[in-house]
């Protein structure tokens, strides 16, 4: 959640002239902090491509670019001076990594559970690809009847079948299609920003049934498609030529 609040404050930043910037800044910091105590790389992942995506769309200009890496630069000068070890402040992320890469045994998050994970699925999906092994929470464990498939699109495969694929398979594509207006136009950068974010996300998560993503997700869908609307109807009433008023 705090990449998404981290992506929206500086797609407000971009849009907003002076209002509220100091707020925003406060806002962005604290879940700027909030992002490192956690240690997640596939939060960190998700907000590198989700703030990729609002700079493209709403054209960032050099000098925010430029403010935006000095203030990260700034902040990892304070992490380092904080502690006497210069490389302290990266213990989180270090730590994530050892887990990740199974140098530390701490469970589902290893890469070697998620592919064992994987092949179960595949293999599960290739022997019953149409109906699914099923929707319920029993029937969600692969090979050791626990470890959950992070991965939003082959976990729709494995327990919902060719129908549920389908279904991801067109969220997916409303989402790129969002993205790839947003760029040509220049609006709705946040909704692009935050919607590309989230499926990153679900790529590596077990996404299928956190319900509080789908909504922002469906919400951004949702906003962007309305804001858009508006905007076309005001350059239709602002194409059209003016009546003279009848002497």
């Amino acid at each position: 959640m705090s990449s998404i609040v981290i992506i929206a404050c500086v797609g407000v930043l971009l849009s907003t002239r002076n209002r509220g910037k100091k707020i925003l800044l406060l806002v962005g910091l604290v879940n700027v902090g909030g992002l490192y105590s956690t240690g997640s790389l596939s939060s960190i992942i998700t907000l590198v491509v989700g703030l990729t995506v609002v700079l493209v769309c709403q054209r960032a200009t050099l000098k925010f670019v430029a403010g935006l890496i000095a203030a990260t630069c700034i902040s990892s000068v304070i992490f380092i001076l904080s502690d006497r070890n210069p490389f302290a402040f990266l213990s989180n992320l270090t730590y994530r990594l050892d887990v990740v890469t199974g140098k530390v045994d701490e469970g589902v998050a290893s890469l070697n559970i998620r592919f064992m994970a994987y092949e179960y699925a595949w293999a599960t999906i290739k022997s019953a690809p149409f109906l699914g092994v099923g929707m319920g929470p029993e029937s969600q464990g692969t090979y050791n009847g626990v470890s959950i498939v992070h991965n939003y699109l082959l976990r729709a495969w494995f327990q919902g079948g060719i129908l549920l694929l389908l279904v991801m398979l067109l969220v997916t594509l409303l989402v790129v299609r969002r993205l790839l207006y947003a760029i040509r136009h220049r609006q709705s950068g946040i909704a692009a920003g935050i919607s590309v974010a989230i499926l990153t996300f679900a790529l590596t998560s077990a996404f299928y049934n956190q319900q509080q993503y789908w909504l922002i997700l469906l919400f951004g869908l949702v906003f962007s498609h309305a804001g858009d609307d508006r905007r076309s109807a005001d350059r239709t009433l602002g194409s059209q030529p003016r009546k003279g008023v009848a002497a």
